[in-house]
């Protein structure tokens, strides 16, 4: 059985990434801001930006109340984040149904390239994003997580 990778390794392999990315030329990053992964992405394009100060990071919030639910430590990390991002566009002033999708499609149609951090779960917020994505004929890159 393989042994799961550490939390420092997923943070190595993710700035790896990343730092590709910039070097093939991509210098404008998205994104959700959610728990997880989200945030891990941005802490990371935000530890690039002293080596490659040119590269932007946009927020793409889905709703004004996104961290209503959180405690006060992952209120505070996201609110850090928000603070440090080049840019940060709420889509949705009130939590709706479809406020989650529609900020996965904005970052989808504003990129040339999506990156997925995925487990490979065919279900859920990711896999929908990585399937419009695809049929948007965008450029997909796919990292498998697994934690």
């Amino acid at each position: 059985m393989a042994k799961a990778k550490s939390i420092k390794s997923i943070f190595q392999d993710m700035r790896a990434v990343v730092e590709n990315l910039i070097e093939e030329g991509y210098n404008y990053f998205l994104s959700g801001g959610a728990l997880g992964v989200d945030q891990d992405f941005a802490e990371t394009v935000l530890s690039c930006k002293k080596a490659y100060p040119n590269i932007v990071l946009e927020i793409a919030v889905p709703c004004q109340t996104q961290a209503a639910r959180w405690s006060e430590t992952e209120r505070k990390r996201y609110n850090t984040i928000l603070e440090r991002a080049d840019f940060v566009t709420i889509l949705s002033k009130n939590y709706t149904r479809f406020c989650m999708q529609k900020r996965n499609e904005y970052m989808v149609k504003k990129s040339d390239a999506v990156l997925a951090f995925w487990n490979g779960e065919q279900k859920g917020g990711t896999w929908n994003t990585i399937s419009y994505a695809q049929k948007a004929n965008k450029v997909v890159k796919i990292h498998l997580l697994s934690v």
